[in-house]
């Protein structure tokens, strides 16, 4: 079963915003985040080729490799419209970050990761304030907690 999250980025207007289906939790689309997506123009680049299959580690194969849906890279991320030639799978606009979640939500995403400009946030759909607004904590610390939580219970992380 998947771990749907989303990944976007504060702009002037408002949060630019794509889908992800596979491994949103923490420990997997988090960490990547943390320690391969720190500078704005790749996270430009990531968010802006659209929704994502899976989140990896390059945004691009290596010059004359083959990466597509169906014979994919490990480390390359899998888009919907680049690897699999899916329509109406672009990033999208929203006005504020509650309208980025309350959209994303409907379509089942747990997880959200949002680049402030500085560092990687992320809001769990069940966290959410008195006024029905998203909370977010740091995401390097939920990656930290929750690969320790992962390794007490055996699994290698």
């Amino acid at each position: 079963m998947a771990t749907r999250s989303s990944i976007a980025y504060k702009t002037d207007r408002g949060v630019t915003a794509i889908y992800c289906h596979w491994d949103g939790y923490p420990a997997h689309n988090g960490k990547i985040l943390e320690e391969n997506y720190q500078a704005a123009h790749l996270i430009g680049k990531l968010v802006n080729m659209g929704d994502l299959s899976s989140l990896r580690e390059n945004i691009f194969p290596p010059a004359g490799a083959s990466h597509d849906f169906e014979n994919s890279l490990d480390n390359v991320c899998v888009y919907y419209g680049r690897d699999r030639g899916e329509k109406n799978t672009e990033c999208k606009e929203f006005a504020d970050v509650k309208e980025w979640v309350e959209h994303y939500d409907g379509a089942g995403c747990e997880y959200f990761y949002l680049w402030n400009g500085k560092e990687w946030l992320v809001h769990h759909y069940a966290n959410k304030d008195g006024m029905d607004f998203p909370v977010f904590d740091l995401n390097k610390n939920k990656v930290d907690a929750e690969i320790k939580r992962l390794k007490a219970m055996g699994y290698e992380v």
